[in-house]
């Protein structure tokens, strides 16, 4: 019996050693964690981050030799970055103010009780987004546009279920293929197309009333204005994976 509590207690003691190493393990990684305080939000869907404009910077980021990992956190206002062992904060710092610059974004980095706040959100990996997984946010950009044109035209005309979830799909799928297809270098052409394409589906789907109203509606840009009254979206598309805690724990 005592040697079955001895064995116990050493078990037990082995668990909490064991638990130490791992808190010291996750502390040791976390090190290496910096957080940049960015203006990456998207103007069309403010409440959630650029998927088009944050993606370069993300891939190019990773594709320092220092920098093993580049984040952006759902709302475009912080970048995570997770440094190679030998890096240090300040290089890491050099890297990231570089190549933001490029890029025309801003950026300070985080530290003291701004960083612990960051920091534990982004061990716990919810709605944080790793290079072309910004994707997500882009295709709920595009489908927060389609419905803001949809709701502006029947604030104008009355337009049957059907022919307004047909007109939100497809308006959405073109913007989809805007933000996260092929690159354009030519912005101008690149708009032109657009607003071609938007144009044909726009004929195929709606009456002269309805295109007058589409077109009225387009006229005003895809941003919110104040008369659009939407309601703040709660949708949450986070990445499957949990690349932050594992790479913090391996």
């Amino acid at each position: 019996m005592k040697r079955t509590v001895v064995t116990a207690g050493v078990l037990s003691l082995l668990g909490v050693s064991s638990a130490f190493a791992e808190d010291a393990k996750i502390a040791a990684k976390t090190d290496r964690v910096s957080l940049f305080e960015v203006a990456l939000r998207c103007e069309a869907a403010p409440e959630i981050g650029c998927g088009s404009r944050s993606k370069p910077v993300l891939l190019e980021l990773e594709r320092e030799p220092i920098i093993t990992e580049a984040w952006l956190n759902e709302t475009g206002t912080v970048l995570a970055v997770v440094g190679t062992e030998g890096s240090s904060r300040e290089s890491r710092s050099e890297i990231v103010q570089s190549i933001l610059g490029k890029n025309g974004v801003t950026a300070s980095e985080l530290g003291g009780e701004a960083r612990e706040i960051q920091l534990k959100s982004f061990v716990v990996c919810k709605d944080w987004y790793r290079g072309a997984e910004v994707d997500k946010l882009s295709k709920r950009e595009a489908r927060t546009i389609a419905a803001r044109l949809v709701h502006r035209i029947e604030a104008k005309v009355p337009l049957a279920r059907e022919k307004a979830s047909a007109l939100g799909i497809s308006v959405a799928n073109v913007f989809e293929h805007r933000f996260v297809g092929p690159s354009n270098s030519d912005p101008t052409g690149k708009r032109e197309q657009l607003i071609e394409e938007l144009s044909a589906i726009a004929h195929q789907t709606l009456d002269e009333r309805e295109v007058a109203a589409f077109k009225e509606a387009m006229a005003r840009g895809v941003r919110p204005l104040p008369d659009d009254k939407e309601e703040p979206k709660t949708e949450t598309t986070a990445p499957d994976c949990c690349s932050p805690k594992s790479a913090a724990q391996s």
